[in-house]
């Protein structure tokens, strides 16, 4: 009896040796343990690279409509809907609709009080609020600003991915650019 549990100890030792040596489905093994990983990897990569470059659209979009106001001297609706027009075209390929363009001219009196000349977004509205994004150091007394700012919700590509990785399927972006007029002293607006 005590033969016959030794046999079964030395068999269970061979058993373990040869699997110790057997190579043949190690790397598929290690293969699919890691293709998870490399997967998660992948479309966060993907994710984060169409994210940004969003955002630099976005970004580019506020300063190239701030710059295009910016070297009027008048400005009317037509010109302005058209500069708007202009911002989805930079926006290409991504998805126009969340883009909400703000444009105001900021006069700034002689104690550097500021006043809103006029605003507009590209939906039609008011940007008046513009005027509480203007930092210390460009409130100079007798000036005048142009004030461009972006707001962009960007949508993920891979909506199940993120909403798992990062709790959302969409991110917020905004811009403010802030430029002095080129061509005289004021961009003056009519509609």
């Amino acid at each position: 009896m005590i033969a016959t549990g030794q046999n079964h100890i030395q068999k269970f030792r061979g058993l373990v040796r040869r699997f110790a040596v057997q190579t043949g489905g190690v790397a598929a093994v290690e293969f699919a343990l890691i293709l998870p990983i490399l997967i998660v990897l992948f479309l966060g990569s993907v994710e984060l690279t169409n994210g940004l470059t969003a955002s630099r659209k976005m970004s580019q979009v506020a300063s190239t409509v701030g710059d295009l106001v910016s070297q009027y001297r008048t400005l009317d609706c037509a010109t302005l809907t058209d500069i708007f027009k202009a911002s989805t075209a930079i926006m290409t390929p991504y998805d126009d609709t969340s883009l909400v363009v703000s444009i105001a001219g900021v006069e700034f009196d002689s104690g550097g009080a500021a006043t809103v000349d006029w605003s507009r977004t590209n939906g039609g509205g008011s940007a008046a609020g513009l005027v509480n994004e203007i930092p210390a150091a460009l409130q100079i007394a007798d000036s005048y600003l142009i004030v461009a700012k972006t707001d962009y919700n960007y949508q993920a590509l891979f909506t199940k991915f993120s909403q798992d990785q990062f709790g959302t399927t969409s991110f917020a972006f905004s811009d403010v650019f802030f430029l002095r007029p080129r061509i005289g002293s004021e961009v003056s607006f009519s509609c």
